[in-house]
């Protein structure tokens, strides 16, 4: 039926502009609430995802082995995003 089209695509006569998504494993930094002075400032993870209930991002824990929603994201682009960064941990 979509004559293999997005959605997107279909609707509106182009394709959807991806240059701003970001790459599926990409390291990122969150940013801590209500820290003291002594307690670090952002924890590691990698963005796996946009969360589709909230203005969130699904965030994997390397050493939790867990997904959760943050909001304060910063993106570490210095970093190349390896194959199986995230297997390891």
């Amino acid at each position: 039926m979509l004559n293999g089209k997005t959605p997107f695509e279909m609707l509106y006569k182009q394709k959807p502009n991806l240059k701003n998504l970001p790459e599926w494993g990409t390291h990122i930094f969150i940013l801590c609430e209500g820290c003291s002075k002594l307690d670090e400032k952002a924890e590691e993870g990698h963005w796996v995802g946009y969360s589709a209930d909230t203005q969130g991002h699904h965030i994997y824990w390397l050493g939790k082995h867990h997904i959760s929603v943050e909001r304060n994201v910063v993106f570490d682009t210095n970093v190349p995003v390896q194959q199986h960064s995230m297997a390891k941990g």
